[in-house]
């Protein structure tokens, strides 16, 4: 994965640029924490989350978008592990600074307080593979719709269930 600043637009060779390394397998989410700029969280099919710490000085390619040596990030800040099977998707909590939802292959959906790396709450009563997950605006609340085509509304403390909704009818 690339980290690329924002003051630097414009093309750049894959080949030349300082990646963001650590997972062993392909990156599949990530999300930028809404309370620290530098802070992002990754989700991967290594199963694992990784949170990592930009630098505010980090200068990864040159002025001509070369990579410089030894630019590259390997080092997460923190792994978190819990889930058995491929990460595929990552939320930040709209109003708690360390608080993560991800959902994984394994069917289940967990609430991370990030700064003791610990499962809050846990949902594992889900049929199908998650396709979206989204917290409420307050963040007391998240939802996630599943190839079955129904919305399941999520208390964010429990992780129990506290309703559902047939979302579409058609299959597409």
């Amino acid at each position: 994965m690339v980290v690329h600043r924002l003051d630097r637009p414009g093309r750049f060779e894959e080949s030349t640029c300082a990646y963001v390394t650590g997972h062993s397998g392909a990156v599949l989410d990530m999300d930028w924490n809404p309370f620290d700029d530098s802070m992002m969280a990754t989700a991967s099919e290594d199963t694992n989350i990784k949170i990592w710490s930009i630098p505010e000085s980090w200068e990864p390619c040159d002025e001509k978008g070369n990579a410089k040596a030894g630019a590259g990030l390997s080092e997460s800040l923190l792994d978190l592990d819990a889930h058995t099977k491929k990460v595929t998707l990552l939320r930040w909590h709209p109003t708690a600074s360390n608080t993560l939802l991800s959902t994984s292959g394994d069917l289940t959906v967990k609430v991370w307080d990030v700064e003791n790396s610990a499962v809050v709450s846990s949902n594992e009563n889900i049929p199908n593979l998650v396709h979206d997950i989204v917290w409420d605006s307050t963040g007391d609340n998240y939802a996630f719709s599943c190839k079955d085509k129904k919305v399941r509304f999520v208390d964010g403390r429990t992780g129990e269930a506290t309703s559902v909704i047939k979302a579409h009818e058609g299959s597409k």
